[in-house]
């Protein structure tokens, strides 16, 4: 069981690397389109790392360890959901079919994700 880690992780590596020759290709052919995915894929990482410092702060001072995890859970859950749906809305849209209808600019995912945030926040901040 011990080699299973160090497997996963350069099974990971491989996956990553394999994609250098796509991103490669996508910076040659239109820079600027390539600079604003990777800024977007910048704001989506920092709004993920938000939510994680949310919950993990959280569950540094709960009383209740396991309903706090369990809130913490559904919190970040609903958290990822409004990120994924925030970047489908400004990342840039295929030119070939038409957009999802996903990408209206107040969906019901959208309005789903925020109650459930709204609803989560202050029980994972009580615990």
């Amino acid at each position: 069981m011990d080699w299973l880690v160090p497997l996963q992780l350069a099974v990971a590596a491989l996956l990553v690397l394999a994609q250098f020759p796509a991103i490669r290709r996508h910076w040659l052919e239109n820079r600027e389109e390539a600079a604003r995915g990777w800024r977007i894929a910048g704001y989506y990482l920092a709004f993920c790392i938000t939510g994680l410092v949310i919950v993990i702060g959280a569950l540094i001072s709960a009383a209740k360890p396991t309903h706090t995890f369990l809130a913490g859970c559904v919190f970040f859950i609903a958290w990822i959901v409004l990120g994924v749906s925030w970047m489908l809305k400004v990342s840039p849209k295929p030119k070939t079919s038409g957009a999802p209808r996903i990408v209206q600019p107040l969906h019901a995912i959208d309005i789903l994700a925020m109650v459930v945030i709204a609803l989560s926040l202050p029980f994972l901040l009580s615990l």
